[in-house]
């Protein structure tokens, strides 16, 4: 083998070990939906509903681009509460549990709401 290969599979190898050891710490950040709930409920009882694939795609980009830069929310789904300020907050589910959450202002909240009409 050479050289080059064996360098571009450490490589590759060291990336697939930090992206388990980050799965690994967001897993464990993971807290029971009841327990984000209470907290919405806490911070002025947001309405929570589900969000379009589309939407969830778009509140992952913003997750892992917002400072400080995270590692990809787990989950496949996520849900947002919304606030009568306009402003909300994105939980992002995974195995039924809430594994991150994000506050939106009300400006980047319109434009989340905005993408489904425009697609």
């Amino acid at each position: 083998m050479s050289k080059r290969y064996l360098a571009a599979l450490a490589l590759v190898c060291a990336a697939m070990f930090s992206l388990a050891d980050a799965r690994a710490e967001s897993s464990a950040s993971c807290s029971p939906l009841s327990v984000a709930q209470d907290e919405i409920a806490t911070a002025g009882g947001g309405k929570l509903a589900p969000i379009s694939h589309e939407e969830l795609q778009f509140a992952r980009g913003l997750f892992v681009a917002s400072p400080p830069v995270s590692v990809y929310p787990p989950g496949d789904e996520a849900m947002i509460a919304t606030f009568d300020d306009g402003s909300s907050a994105v939980l992002f589910i995974g195995h039924g549990q809430a594994c991150g959450k994000m506050g939106l202002s009300p400006t980047v909240t319109k434009l989340l709401f905005a993408l489904d009409k425009s697609i």
